[in-house]
């Protein structure tokens, strides 16, 4: 878990110098936020659908777009 939120941190911190990130975001609490959508997610899905398929794709897809668009139309 410590490695996933370093490696996010420096993501981040990377795409804020190379101008994709905002530079006024907190990278350490980002960093957190995103892991913890990840967590839960696969959480939620292997507490209550452990009975269903596992759709690594849609999954995946979802967390990104939420992560790197929100839900808020622009």
């Amino acid at each position: 878990y410590v490695s996933l939120h370093r490696f996010l941190i420096k993501a981040l911190l990377i795409g804020q110098q190379g101008g994709a990130v905002r530079a006024t975001i907190d990278v350490d609490v980002t960093a957190s936020c995103i892991l913890g959508s990840i967590k839960q997610v696969l959480e939620q899905y292997l507490v209550h659908n452990s009975d269903r398929d596992f759709d690594v794709e849609r999954f995946a897809q979802a967390v990104v777009e939420y992560n790197l668009n929100g839900v808020l139309v622009r």
